[in-house]
């Protein structure tokens, strides 16, 4: 038997869409013509359910021609197809849509002092004292430019008050404290209260004062600082979270951080992890990790061995001997977290993301600038 799913076009011809054939069981082989054709029917609407629930479609008669040709080709598996689940989502879509510049612009044009200010930057600027609003602007005047209505403080853009809630919104992706949202908002955008802004709107964010973690009680062990991108790598595991373990991996030198979800955290599984990011970074000179059993294993030993990487184990009952590793579990933790139920590759997606281009306070820079010698584009690069 075979069906053919098919979108009529305006001109009345039909595009397809989706395939569908099988070999009938030997019972259905007994079948009279008439329950055969009923079987048929019933097989491809199953087949396209996903497709074609709650909406109105049309099963042609004798004039099926290549629903016809597939039952002539059937699938060799005469495995019935198990019957689809039926599943109700309630979704409700809180994507907020990034500012664009043309957005910045058409406001910057009916903001009052951001329109009188790119007046002055256009035609120059006033020799008596302005008004205290225009303060900010004035003693950044030999800093300030246009370009497409937009006004730019160097590559900054100046957003304008009615925008700024929604540029917020963008910058707290992934729940970054204050510190982090400053340093990523300062890579992007400003106006003059940015900074109290952002004080105020972390403070009010209710997941991020519910898992702000306690001051540490004593100071972490101090590492090297390597001279090139992914030559120490920490790794530890986080979890169980919502019955699932993360592992994560940071590169010391880029603070560049990489969480892989796990189904099993057994020596074997963590290997295969492991192959799967050296397949991408590269191999490490040094791997840091606790002594947690599939890492201190032969099998483990024997593996990074093998590649020529050096295994450092941090001291036992000591989580601060691999301090750059103990943080970044805290900090996925907290994040995933803050983030609250969802699709949980969604939320590493968006948190890592935040994480890749937020200049670290460390370096000054994002973790993909360090590693990749670039900046990573995100919805807040859609402001230029």
């Amino acid at each position: 038997m075979g069906a053919v799913l098919s979108h009529e076009l305006p001109n009345g011809s039909e595009a397809p869409i989706a395939y569908f054939s099988k070999t009938m069981s030997s019972a259905e082989h007994n079948y009279s013509q008439l329950d055969k054709e009923a079987l048929a029917i019933v097989a491809g609407v199953r087949r396209f359910h996903e497709y074609i629930y709650g909406r109105s479609f049309t099963i042609p008669g004798t004039s099926i021609g290549n629903a016809d040709t597939l039952s002539r080709c059937p699938s060799k598996d005469p495995v019935e197809d198990p019957a689809p689940t039926l599943n109700l989502f309630h979704i409700d879509n809180d994507y907020s849509c990034p500012v664009s510049s043309a957005d910045v612009a058409a406001h910057t044009q009916k903001d009052p002092t951001l329109h009188q200010v790119r007046s002055w930057i256009l035609r120059g600027w006033p020799t008596e004292k302005a008004e205290e609003k225009f303060s900010p602007f004035v003693r950044k005047q030999k800093e300030l430019s246009t370009m497409r209505g937009c006004l730019l403080w160097g590559d900054r853009v100046l957003i304008p008050s009615t925008l700024q809630r929604r540029t917020l919104e963008t910058l707290h992706k992934g729940h970054p404290g204050i510190v982090r949202m400053k340093a990523l908002a300062r890579s992007y955008v400003w106006w003059p209260s940015l900074d109290r802004d952002i004080e105020e709107w972390v403070s009010r964010c209710d997941p991020c004062q519910e898992v702000r973690p306690a001051p540490p009680e004593a100071e972490p062990t101090k590492w090297e600082t390597p001279s090139s991108p992914w030559s120490r790598i920490h790794i530890n595991f986080a979890g169980p979270m919502q019955g699932r373990h993360l592992l994560i991996v940071v590169d010391a030198f880029s603070k560049w951080l990489e969480v892989v979800p796990m189904a099993s955290t057994t020596m074997e599984a963590t290997i295969r992890a492991l192959r799967r990011l050296f397949a991408t970074h590269g191999l490490p000179d040094v791997l840091v990790s606790d002594n947690g059993p599939q890492l201190t294993s032969l099998g483990m030993e024997a593996f990074l061995a093998g590649l020529g990487i050096r295994h450092a184990l941090s001291a036992p009952y000591r989580p601060a001997g691999n301090g750059q590793a103990e943080r970044m579990v805290r900090l996925t933790k907290e994040a995933l977290t803050k983030m609250g139920t969802g699709d949980w590759q969604e939320r590493i997606d968006t948190f890592l993301l935040t994480q890749h281009i937020t200049p670290h306070a460390t370096t000054h820079k994002s973790p993909a600038e360090m590693l990749m010698g670039r900046r990573l584009r995100s919805p807040l690069d859609r402001l230029h």
